[in-house]
């Protein structure tokens, strides 16, 4: 039997976004998918758009973005689920049909994705060694893809307001489920969604998600200075004009 995925898009008030990103799914050169759209109950038009197309979708208030995604979870029928939200995109027509090459085994297949700034710069994400993912999601959910019955049995727990794909993620890690480093660029994603608008406040959580799954010493040395000085960094970007962030972003990423 071919494989089948099942790709959820979040959205809320972003109506060309998420015209992006479904002609990038209706564009995958392989049909065994199916593409199910959890909106917000948007105001901007999306459910009249929605109703004209032949796609699963949900239009209703939700309790944020990992309530939308625990039911587009839910729903899916695939047997493996990868998330790209509104404005997200492929990073080509073949993620598909290269991944059903690759004769993947694990629970979890990961890969790099582009980051697109909203000042026309972007770079290229690698993740890091799954031996430092204590520190953080170092990969996007849109490279990541999962066994759905996995997720369906481990939704998000929503009590995180940022990091609960981290506690997803690092929970399947600590409990031995298999990952696979996929060397190939699945993705195209926005920069500046909540969590990095809130940066201080994400890495909070993933503070205190180390706290409960894997408690050490070494978790205060590195996480508390980089709270106070995300802080610090948020605080600053709300102040500097653009062309100085810009800058300061080419600069690091180098």
């Amino acid at each position: 039997m071919p494989i089948k995925f099942s790709i959820i898009t979040i959205t809320f008030n972003h109506i060309e976004g998420l015209k992006k990103t479904i002609q990038s799914v209706s564009n995958q050169n392989y049909k065994f998918k199916e593409h199910i759209i959890i909106d917000g109950n948007s105001t901007d038009g999306t459910k009249n758009f929605l109703e004209m197309l032949e796609v699963k979708f949900i239009s209703e208030p939700d309790r944020g973005i990992y309530d939308a995604m625990n039911k587009g979870i839910k729903k899916a029928k695939g047997d493996y689920v990868i998330f790209m939200n509104a404005g997200d995109t492929f990073n080509s027509k073949n993620v598909l049909v290269d991944f059903t090459t690759q004769n993947f085994k694990a629970d979890v297949i990961y890969g790099n994705c582009y980051v697109e700034y909203a000042y026309n710069y972007g770079r290229l994400l690698k993740p890091n060694d799954l031996k430092s993912l204590w520190k953080g999601m170092s990969f996007s959910h849109q490279t990541v893809f999962v066994k759905t019955k996995l997720l369906q049995n481990n939704l998000f727990d929503i009590n995180y307001k940022f990091c609960a794909d981290f506690n997803q993620i690092y929970g399947f890690y600590l409990n031995g489920k298999k990952f696979t480093y996929w060397n190939n660029t699945i993705s195209n994603i926005e920069a500046g969604g909540v969590s990095d608008a809130q940066r201080y406040i994400s890495i909070y959580e993933v503070f205190k998600i180390n706290k409960k799954c894997s408690p050490h010493l070494k978790i205060y040395f590195y996480f508390l200075p980089k709270i106070i000085y995300s802080f610090v960094i948020v605080k600053l970007k709300r102040i500097l004009p653009t062309s100085i962030i810009k800058k300061i972003t080419q600069l690091k990423y180098r």
